[in-house]
């Protein structure tokens, strides 16, 4: 009875091993796989990226506003779009996919990052919805959040934007479904990140 029962827990532990391993192994590819900001940006700036599952990506930049800001934007990929003066909405249905870039009349209200966020959070309460901040960035120019809001379609994957400084006229808003935000979720960052340093540069 005992040989069989030090076999039984042999038999076990090898087992446990094993999956433990199984999973080591698929965490590091996963791992390797994921699309970096810095993979991103840089193919923002050479105009092209292919992301992990095979599909190519190519960007343009579009000229906006009065300040003539130059917003990266995917290329041949948005089936709806507007542009005004003060706005430029593009819409993509299949992979519901927005860029959304905004210039106010009149500069934003200095407030707090913690107090914009406390604004999003409790404006998206009162109307009923849920929204759950995952990510905070304050740049030398720019600052924004990363939330996630539920839908009919899912949850989805927003990054919300606005400027620093004296001039707070340029805000903006890129989303995509969150089971993207490893892929397309990263480009509309890397998107904010390259509109930091126009900005920085200025």
């Amino acid at each position: 009875m005992f040989v069989d029962e030090k076999i039984a827990m042999l038999e076990r532990y090898r087992r446990q091993t094993v999956r433990e391993e199984e999973n080591a192994v698929q965490e590091a590819e996963e791992t390797a796989e994921l699309l970096t900001l810095e993979e991103a940006l840089g193919g923002i700036k050479a105009g092209e990226l292919t992301l992990q599952d095979g599909t190519r990506l190519t960007f343009e930049t579009r000229s906006y506003f009065e300040k003539e800001i130059p917003v990266p934007f995917l290329a041949n990929f948005y089936q709806a779009w507007e542009e005004t003066g003060e706005s430029a909405v593009y819409v993509n249905h299949d992979h519901e996919i927005s860029q959304v870039v905004n210039w106010l009349r009149e500069n934003i209200r200095t407030i707090s990052m913690k107090q914009w966020e406390n604004l999003l959070v409790n404006g998206m309460a009162r109307n009923g919805l849920f929204a759950k901040v995952v990510k905070r960035e304050q740049l030398d120019c720019m600052e924004y959040l990363c939330y996630e809001v539920p839908s009919g379609k899912g949850w989805v994957y927003n990054i919300m934007f606005r400027m620093k400084g004296k001039d707070k006229r340029f805000t903006g808003n890129f989303n995509c479904m969150k089971k993207e935000a490893d892929s397309y979720g990263v480009v509309l960052e890397a998107m904010v990140l390259q509109l930091e340093e126009w900005f920085r540069e200025q």
